[in-house]
């Protein structure tokens, strides 16, 4: 993971007050299906977006370390499959059965996963990464 938490902490705290700002200003009811076999929702507390925000965050870096690592072209490389994995995790929100969560709480929920790419993703490829690793920098020969 890169040596500053904050990268990951901007992403937690963008979701955090997009949560804050969607139940508590919006009204949206932010409700999940409760773990026991019941149809009942349990609200989902912004722990849980903490949590998740914060575990999501650190797997992108880990994801973006490799890249770095190990593509010629890392920046292109991480943008491309932070964009996939960005539209696939989107599903998950939205397969949550309807009812009993209502449509706007999965919309909101899926577009929390936007924002935390749209704030994570910029921030990790601007570290400073080459475009191209193929590109050297040396000292002339006579030095």
């Amino acid at each position: 993971m890169p040596k500053d938490p904050g990268r990951s902490i901007a992403a937690v705290a963008a979701n955090v007050l997009y949560y804050l700002l969607a139940s508590e200003l919006l009204g949206v009811p932010m409700v999940a299906p409760s773990a026991d076999p019941s149809p009942d929702l349990s609200p989902l507390p912004v722990t849980d977006v903490i949590i998740f925000s914060l575990i999501f965050s650190i797997g992108a870096s880990i994801v973006f370390l490799v890249t770095a690592n190990f593509s010629p072209r890392p920046a292109q490389v991480y943008a491309g499959l932070s964009l996939v994995v960005m539209i696939l995790s989107l599903f998950m929100p939205l397969m949550i059965p309807t009812p009993p969560v209502p449509m706007v709480t999965k919309l909101v929920l899926a577009s929390m996963h936007v924002l935390g790419a749209a704030v994570l993703v910029p921030i990790l490829i601007g570290l400073g990464i080459p475009r191209d690793k193929n590109v050297h920098h040396s000292l002339p020969k006579d030095a």
